[in-house]
């Protein structure tokens, strides 16, 4: 194997970890389904890590108990708060 094979595997295996400790934070289920995606899809350069946030970030974001409607709602929030204040008329 490469050094570079060696350091991708690597990053794989530290984003499935750092994944997987996140997703049972926010309490997501089959988050180990969701952790192996995100650690497969790490091997894409640059539009890997995307792909495999969104479908999981969606799961969390439906859940009824938990952080996660907590987050939705305050992050939804925020986001057309400051969308407002930066579409405001002239």
């Amino acid at each position: 194997m490469t050094n570079w094979l060696k350091g991708k595997l690597f990053a794989m295996l530290i984003v499935f970890n750092m994944t997987a400790k996140a997703l049972a934070v926010i309490g997501t289920p089959m988050l180990l389904v969701w952790a192996f995606i995100t650690g497969i899809f790490i091997f894409t350069p640059n539009f890997g890590p995307l792909i495999s946030m969104i479908p999981a970030l969606l799961i969390a974001m439906t859940l009824e108990s938990g952080t996660a409607p907590r987050l939705n709602q305050n992050l939804g929030y925020e986001y057309l708060f400051r969308l407002a204040l930066w579409l405001k008329p002239s």
